[in-house]
């Protein structure tokens, strides 16, 4: 997978674009994104949302 987080956010995985278009599961998956390869905890879930 591969994630693009300078200008706007773009995500693909093997050539199709898995980009969530809502603006809450964008706001997550950005998140977990910046995260990557740590437990995000459900508080931070929260407040994210």
């Amino acid at each position: 997978m591969q994630i693009n987080m300078l200008g706007p956010l773009v995500a693909h995985h093997n050539g199709t674009s898995v980009t969530p278009i809502a603006r809450k599961p964008r706001q997550v998956f950005s998140l977990l994104a910046l995260q990557a390869g740590t437990v995000v905890p459900v508080p931070a879930l929260m407040e994210e949302l």
